[in-house]
């Protein structure tokens, strides 16, 4: 199973949380695992857990993990936390995938 852990500040321009949920519509195999807006206080230690898990440090943040290892981040600090890179990554993903499965 795909998951993906996100760490995100709705403070920040744009609607990255947003685009992400509407663009997981479209892939019913990954499932967004714990999502947390730095905004308030009482989340923002939990979306630090997830990107010390990657040695990230700025928002949006997006950890992939299969069956519960982390294999892939997302990161702010080289401009690729991007709905376009995430999409990319997780069409390459489940293209591996159903090549092992048929």
């Amino acid at each position: 199973m795909i998951e993906l852990q996100v760490s995100f500040n709705s403070d920040l321009p744009g609607h990255f949380f947003e685009d992400l949920t509407k663009m997981l519509e479209d892939y019913p195999d990954v499932k967004m695992e714990e999502a947390y807006d730095a905004k308030f206080s009482d989340t923002r230690k939990k979306g630090y857990k997830i990107k010390g898990k990657f040695g990230a440090r700025l928002d949006p943040f997006v950890g992939v993990f299969i069956d519960g290892n982390p294999v892939r981040g997302f990161y702010s600090e080289v401009s690729e936390c991007t709905i376009n890179n995430i999409k990319f990554y997780l069409d390459a993903i489940n293209s591996k995938i159903s090549s092992f499965t048929e």
